[in-house]
């Protein structure tokens, strides 16, 4: 778009100059003409900018060195709009990293309390005096042969200290189940906005093609006008600044709708199964 703009004010400014030097118009449409180029020219190094560093970034996720990316059909040619399966299960969340990982610590931390109950208990360690292993471990306490060497080790004189350990563990399992929750909410959130983000989108793009069909027409009519004297150069740019706009935006608008249903199959854990791809594999909802 910034290149087509450029390509077009250049005529512009040429034509602009011409007449200028013979005279038939003032300096401050010249000086006018020259603004709106500039404007152009300084969009394309911007917009150069930001495909290299689009680029670069692909190359650092694709784990290849930086060099020029394939780009394939252009922005209008993109397939826009992929059809959403009707209430998409919210199973589907559960196949996150972050919602696994929650879920995860929480079974890990509920498992604490089990070791915290256990070093509750007195630990008995029967050590052999003779060095000598006696065959009847039934008479093990009436065989002089064996004693009870370090005694109860452990945990009868720290007994409270154990029991507060074991609310503790308790406390930090009812944390880590908050923190499941907390995820399984956020991610329910994120699809609901990439849903929501879908939709609007959508309205957008609809209304910014209505805007830059109706800019074209009127910086043609505007043209026109300018050729026969009938509207001033002000007039003839201002409408150009008005198209340039209205294309932007419209590829901004395009762009932003295939983020949104990016954004929608990464807060899904991975996408969603579509009709056909269900009839093609012969799975059941």
């Amino acid at each position: 778009i910034a290149q087509k703009t450029l390509k077009l004010r250049q005529g512009t400014l040429d034509i602009i100059k011409a007449r200028f030097d013979k005279g038939i118009v003032p300096e401050i449409d010249l000086n006018q003409s020259e603004i709106q180029y500039a404007i152009a020219e300084g969009a394309v190094p911007f917009y150069r900018q930001a495909v290299v560093q689009t680029q670069l970034a692909l190359g650092v996720l694709l784990g290849q060195n930086p060099g020029n990316i394939p780009t394939g059909r252009k922005l209008e040619e993109l397939q826009l709009e992929y059809p959403l399966p009707p209430g998409l299960p919210a199973q589907l969340i559960a196949r996150r990293p972050d919602v696994q990982q929650a879920w995860y610590a929480a079974v890990a931390q509920n498992a604490y309390i089990g070791v915290a109950q256990a070093n509750r208990l007195p630990a008995v360690s029967i050590t052999g005096t003779l060095g000598i292993a006696g065959n009847d471990f039934g008479n093990v306490s009436f065989n002089p042969a064996w004693n009870i060497g370090a005694g109860l080790l452990g945990p009868l004189f720290y007994w409270n200290q154990n029991l507060r350990r074991v609310d503790i563990e308790r406390s930090a399992t009812k944390a880590a189940l908050y923190n499941y929750e907390n995820q399984v909410l956020i991610s329910l959130a994120e699809v609901e906005g990439a849903l929501v983000d879908i939709s609007t989108n959508e309205e957008i793009i609809d209304a910014n093609i209505r805007r830059e069909a109706s800019a074209t027409n009127a910086l043609y009519l505007s043209d026109q006008r300018y050729q026969r004297g009938v509207t001033s150069y002000l007039e003839y740019l201002e409408q150009q600044r008005q198209a340039f706009d209205a294309q932007l935006a419209l590829a901004s608008s395009r762009s932003a709708l295939l983020i949104s249903y990016m954004q929608l199959y990464k807060a899904l854990g991975g996408g969603w199964i579509s009709e056909g791809e269900k009839n093609e594999n012969g799975q059941a909802e």
